[in-house]
């Protein structure tokens, strides 16, 4: 029997992505609308963006609730029929309330959208804000609320929030029940008139777009208004003076661990090769972390270190749950692989994995028009531009094994990580 030898295949990392141009328009109304045109749907992919995220509330929940009131009833249309209208046309929405940003997405066939635009209009310029539905959508939320707070991983990524950026600080705060029901009618309709009535939104479209289109687009979703500047808000970051937290919570089954740093931005020169050095540690299955807790000790299903970046600020985060039994040897461990990566230089091999994992993962973000436009919407709002996508992928061609030894020395040094558990009553220091 003869063998036939395979020379393995030569391995490049693309230096550029190839995106389709995304061109921008300033509208009548004082937004802009950003369009990626494309010939081969006939789907048409619609954001509106505000800059109405908790980061602009007076109180907690107070944009969350705005943000779930929009499509609750308008001039025209109540919440069935707003539902029952978009669904008729062949599309759906959904309205997302982060922490810098709403936004309200619609995915609709082209041929409706001089159907559907009417509807997206008055849920964002006529909004009622009508009292039945505020009362059920408040109960909702407290329900949600209370349920949460009975999960422990939720419990520590909120903790973890509010050790490393104070409880009073927009990224840190979460809120009560007791919150909620604080929040009257009144807060939100002058949030909404704040944030959403007398400012610019920001419009992303993907489709085949033609000229009439875009004015039917502008006439509804850029009519001429009283525009407000926004005022910028500032807030201090007052990082809790326990580093440590352990929260008991005896009904626990196993323990939620979570460590963390306050960083930067994406923004940050050091940030890309500082998420792939996270990466080699915690960031895909075959990573530091996983190897040891899961594969070899058995300790967890899964574990993750990652980046987190919001309009502001950003932290480092490792996040898993652990049986009850493990806490420490756990903790321990995760210690010992930071520890690990800071003395000593990983191999060629281990790094050539990473930059292959890095680069398919990041190739597949912009596979078709709409994941491109997600992308781009990123960008946009991070204020970067689209040369840090190539940026990205010329990080991950020259970063070498001692610049990642580097960051872990520079950044991840064991005194400055906070560090929450929440599970049963245990020996723990």
């Amino acid at each position: 029997m003869s063998y036939i030898s395979r020379e393995q295949p030569s391995h490049s990392i693309p230096s550029s992505i190839s995106i389709p141009p995304i061109n921008i328009y300033a509208l009548s109304g004082g937004d802009s609308i950003h369009v990626l045109s494309t010939e081969n749907t006939e789907l048409i992919q619609l954001e509106v963006r505000f800059n109405a995220g908790s980061w602009y509330q007076d109180k907690p929940f107070q944009a969350l609730l705005t943000g779930k009131m929009l499509s609750e009833g308008t001039k025209s249309y109540n919440s069935k029929t707003i539902a029952e209208t978009i669904d008729f046309y062949g599309g759906y929405y959904a309205i997302s309330v982060n922490k810098d940003f709403s936004s309200m997405q619609f995915v609709l066939p082209k041929i409706y959208l001089h159907k559907v635009l009417p509807v997206i209009a008055e849920i964002i310029f006529e909004s009622t804000i009508p009292d039945p539905e505020l009362k059920i959508v408040k109960d909702n939320l407290n329900h949600q609320i209370k349920l949460d707070n009975q999960q422990g991983d939720i419990l520590a990524n909120k903790q973890l929030l509010s050790t490393m950026f104070g409880s009073n600080h927009p990224y840190g705060k979460s809120g009560t029940p007791e919150d909620v029901n604080h929040i009257s009618r009144e807060d939100i309709t002058d949030f909404y008139k704040t944030c959403y009535l007398t400012k610019n939104a920001t419009i992303f479209i993907v489709g085949n777009i033609s000229d009439k289109d875009l004015k039917i687009t502008q006439h509804y979703l850029s009519p001429s208004r009283q525009i407000v500047a926004a005022s910028k808000k500032n807030y201090l970051i007052e990082p809790s003076k326990e580093q440590n937290v352990f929260i008991c919570r005896n009904q626990s089954t196993q323990a939620s661990i979570r460590i963390g740093k306050i960083l930067f931005t994406k923004s940050h020169p050091d940030f890309i090769d500082l998420h792939i050095a996270t990466t080699v540690l915690g960031g895909y299955f075959g990573s530091r972390l996983m190897s040891n807790l899961r594969e070899d000790k058995g300790y967890t299903y899964g574990i993750g270190s990652f980046l987190t970046t919001y309009l502001n600020s950003g932290f480092f985060g490792i996040s898993t749950e652990v049986g009850l039994e493990h806490t420490e040897a756990a903790i321990a461990e995760i210690y010992s692989e930071i520890d690990r990566l800071q003395k000593y230089t990983i191999s060629d091999e281990e790094l050539l994995r990473v930059k292959n994992y890095l680069t398919g993962s990041y190739l597949k973000n912009f596979d078709g028009s709409f994941n491109i436009m997600n992308q781009y919407i990123s960008l946009i709002s991070q204020n970067l531009t689209q040369n840090f996508t190539k940026d990205y992928l010329s990080s991950i061609t020259k970063i070498t094994s001692v610049r990642i030894q580097e960051l872990f020395n520079r950044y991840l040094d064991k005194a400055s990580l906070s560090e929450v558990v929440v599970g049963k009553s245990l020996k723990y220091n």
